[in-house]
């Protein structure tokens, strides 16, 4: 299955913010920190820092329900989404959004 049809129905979302790594060093990066654990999910407050509370699930089928406090929680100002995002390719967009870093309510990484 793919990430757009697992998706489709479950979440409200634009085609143009799906996103896979966009070369081999940048898969050998994530692999050594650890952020390829599936499922998991790296979330990212409205100014594009990762926060450091925890709202992922603890299996594949858990949902997250307080997302509505990730812009409360506090950042990780080390961690920023324009950091991750040039490791990233937009198959359904060329480039790289426009909008990264500041002009959604809030940022989800999931691999």
């Amino acid at each position: 299955m793919s990430l757009q049809t697992f998706l489709d129905g479950r979440v409200e979302y634009d085609k143009a913010d799906i996103a896979t790594l966009n070369h081999i060093n940048a898969l050998v990066s994530y692999s050594d920190a650890g952020k390829f654990s599936v499922p998991e999910a790296y979330f990212f407050n409205k100014e594009g820092y990762q926060v450091k509370d925890n709202f992922k699930g603890t299996n594949c089928g858990q949902v997250i329900k307080n997302t509505g406090q990730i812009n409360t929680a506090p950042p990780d100002n080390k961690q920023h989404i324009t950091d991750w995002m040039k490791d990233y390719s937009f198959p359904f967009e060329e480039g790289t959004p426009s909008n990264a870093g500041g002009e959604y309510d809030a940022y989800v990484v999931i691999t």
